[in-house]
């Protein structure tokens, strides 16, 4: 039987190294977090310290809270624990701005923290009925802050959602457009070896060697905006998330609820 070992995860988590921005909001409620400059070295309990909130005591909004955890197979036949905390907070109304990015607004908003509530995991922004054209304006945002970041067009998938995922060494930055409308996107055809993106290790546990992107980022922006013109509106997620924890949640592949469950594809 294997050994359950839960430690603290925050280490070797890779802490985003973004300049502290002084506009952004100390406390929740104070403006809308401007998820173009997100710092994951939010101080969380001052962040969430309305009470109110936790009371159902807050106009316009309202606070879900879920702990949820999964097991990650470590090298040496031994597994970990992994908790975290989702704090949801959502507009009831809809006319409540809890999040921006550029000029996009969004009513919904929520981190994923770990159990301690000291390292933030993701952000996630929502927002439903999101027009094309705000979307297309948002593709645009999310790469101009974001140039130097990788795209891989496997990560893009094809089912009734689209995704385009930014990674760079300080975050991952994934935008998510969920549709009734099938979309395809098409990619360069697999080859005969296998490409499975949640496949980390060969049958003899050794790490597999990364597939080398062979279509260009420009390509792929430009073939996912066209994909979205077959769509009038949608409903959209934002999920910034720290490095080390998206390698982690794709590798364990665990049950999810909540927006969690739209983090990764074919869920």
């Amino acid at each position: 039987m294997k050994n359950i070992k839960q430690y603290i995860y925050s280490i070797g988590i890779a802490v985003c190294t973004l300049s502290c921005n002084m506009s952004q909001p100390s406390q929740y409620g104070e403006k809308p977090y401007d998820l173009s400059k997100f710092d994951f070295n939010i101080d969380i309990p001052s962040f969430y310290k309305n009470e109110d909130l936790f009371r159902g005591k807050v106009d316009k909004v309202g606070l879900n809270t879920e702990e949820e955890s999964f097991d990650l197979e470590l090298k040496g036949g031994k597994d970990t624990t992994i908790h975290y905390i989702q704090y949801d907070i959502s507009s009831i109304k809809g006319d409540a701005v809890l999040a921006k990015y550029g000029n996009v607004d969004f009513h919904e908003f929520e981190l994923v923290v770990d159990d301690q509530e000291k390292n933030v995991y993701v952000a996630i922004a929502k927002k439903e009925e999101m027009p094309q054209a705000t979307i297309l304006k948002l593709v645009d945002a999310i790469e101009s802050d974001n140039k130097n970041a990788e795209i891989k067009s496997r990560e893009v998938a094809q089912s009734k959602d689209l995704r385009l995922v930014w990674r760079s060494k300080d975050k991952v930055v994934q935008l998510v457009v969920r549709t009734s409308n099938e979309m395809k996107f098409e990619q360069k055809e697999d080859s005969d070896e296998n490409t499975d993106s949640d496949s980390f290790q060969n049958d003899d546990d050794t790490p597999k060697k990364e597939e080398q992107e062979t279509i260009p980022k420009e390509t792929i922006i430009a073939k996912y905006k066209e994909a979205l013109k077959n769509i009038k509106e949608a409903t959209v997620y934002i999920f910034i998330s720290a490095p080390k924890f998206d390698e982690d949640f794709r590798k364990s592949n665990p049950s999810s609820r909540g927006n969690m469950t739209q983090y990764k594809e074919g869920w």
